[in-house]
């Protein structure tokens, strides 16, 4: 069962990455809460709240996280608490969110410092967003976990009137994205590219990024 859940898990994070999440709802509703073994709980919860599935994420690791059932034999992990107050920020619940990312701010792990950065993007406060991002990409070891960090820091910095900052991100990262396949980062990184555009007077180019973002999401979408 793990392995096979395993194998399901990383076709659904392919889904997601290439826009695919209609797909990866369908695949994800299949699977049964109970089943799920604690070393991919977190693994799981994360795939559902980037699915857009933040309800299903907080089941799977409510248990967890509360320490309810016989699945938590030991207390939560920096990680399983992190993608816990990720999924509360998707629905709504930030006084809780931040409350959780703060008792484990000092934690070695990466993850606090990302979703504290959203809390911060869900207050619009980029200000103080961006040293956590830039904090996030000094100690952050996954590849991709880094390309939405810089996604996001690229975001912050263009409302902050830094725009030739973020553009040099954007430049990597559109590079990245066409490297690797990745669809849907692409497509997000030629919409943020269009808003810096936008706030250096460059209407002709902004309105290109929007083109070339668009015909990818024509030809990535879900049937």
């Amino acid at each position: 069962m793990s392995q096979s859940l395993r194998d399901l898990l990383v076709d659904i994070e392919t889904n997601i990455r290439n826009g695919e999440r209609a797909l990866a709802k369908a695949k994800l509703s299949k699977i049964e809460v109970k089943k799920i073994p604690r070393e991919l709980r977190a693994q799981a919860a994360q795939a559902s709240r980037r699915a857009g599935l933040a309800d299903f994420a907080i089941r799977i690791l409510h248990p967890l996280v509360r320490q309810e059932s016989a699945v938590s034999s030991s207390p939560p992990s920096d990680i399983e608490l992190s993608e816990y107050a990720a999924s509360l920020m998707s629905i709504g619940a930030l006084e809780e969110a931040k409350n959780l990312l703060n008792s484990i701010r000092k934690s070695e792990s990466a993850e606090p410092l990302l979703f504290s950065a959203f809390c911060h993007i869900y207050e619009w406060n980029y200000e103080a967003a961006i040293p956590l991002f830039e904090k996030f990409l000094k100690i952050n070891k996954a590849p991709y976990q880094i390309l939405v960090a810089k996604l996001n820091l690229a975001a912050a910095l263009i409302v902050e009137e830094r725009s030739k900052e973020a553009l040099i991100l954007l430049k990597e990262l559109e590079g990245e994205a066409r490297s690797q396949n990745l669809s849907q980062l692409l497509i997000n990184t030629l919409e943020v590219s269009a808003q810096a555009a936008l706030f250096s007077g460059k209407i002709e180019e902004a309105t290109n990024y929007l083109k070339e973002a668009e015909l990818f999401h024509a030809s990535s979408a879900d049937p």
